[in-house]
């Protein structure tokens, strides 16, 4: 698949990461389906819709007509089925448990149409562990936001053996679209990639030399944008000299 085709995004889970990546495709200009087993919980994420929307017309962020417009392509359904059935692009924000996860990308395998691509927004479980679940696991992948998503910048690609060329590229084209500033990590990590520059950085990069960048001028910025990097003092003394020679060993 390639980005041109990605029309809509279905977001399974509409907790806190969740309701703000569909929000932000949303915004982006994809119609997009938020979906979650809780009716309280999907009753939340709608009504932080229905409060962001008119607050950023407030502030002058956007005009009404536009508002009205982002508005009409985020919808809010608790029926699995009918959220990923036209999908193009599934990402899956729901709890960190590993069966459950299994058990989402199963079902999904079924009802997604044959060459979607189905992301896991975790930081903490590889794809690898959930991509045998389907039938498709060259086009199961990571794709890890940071919180709050609609405010954080980075988005990590983690394309691990499995996953094909041309799903990485086109979740890179994704971010890029959905105004994300994406990393494209080749190796596979037990954490996160900016966790993996800040606990500590020697030690974590002592392994990871395998580093994709888009575009090699902005690879610091990548970089800083990473929330460890931002908000942990014990990382200030980084600077662009120390860490390009380790991520482009």
């Amino acid at each position: 698949m390639k980005i041109d085709d990605v029309k809509n995004v279905c977001v399974v889970g509409a907790g806190n990461m969740g309701h703000q990546i569909a929000l932000q495709c949303a915004l982006s200009g994809f119609k997009t389906i938020s979906t979650d087993v809780v009716p309280a919980v999907l009753e939340k994420a709608q009504k932080f819709v229905d409060n962001y929307l008119p607050g950023r017309v407030q502030k002058g962020k956007m005009t009404e007509e536009e508002a009205s417009a982002v508005r009409s392509r985020i919808s809010f359904t608790t029926d699995l089925s009918d959220a990923a059935k036209d999908a193009d692009v599934v990402i899956e924000a729901v709890l960190e448990r590993i069966d459950l996860k299994r058990k989402i990308f199963a079902d999904l395998d079924k009802i997604a149409p044959e060459g979607a691509i189905l992301a896991t927004n975790s930081s903490f479980i590889v794809s690898s562990r959930i991509a045998d679940a389907t039938r498709r696991p060259d086009r199961v992948c990571n794709l890890h936001f940071f919180n709050p998503a609609l405010v954080m910048k980075l988005v990590e690609v983690v394309q691990g053996p499995h996953v094909s060329d041309e799903t990485a590229k086109c979740m890179m084209d994704f971010c890029l679209k959905i105004d994300k500033i994406p990393v494209h990590v080749k190796k596979k990590l037990t954490t996160s990639f900016s966790t993996a520059f800040s606990v500590p950085v020697t030690r974590r990069l002592s392994g990871c030399s395998k580093w994709a960048w888009p575009h090699t001028k902005t690879s610091t910025r990548h970089v800083f944008t990473a929330p460890a990097i931002r908000w942990d003092p014990s990382a200030c003394w980084i600077s662009p000299v120390s860490i390009w020679p380790m991520i482009s060993a």
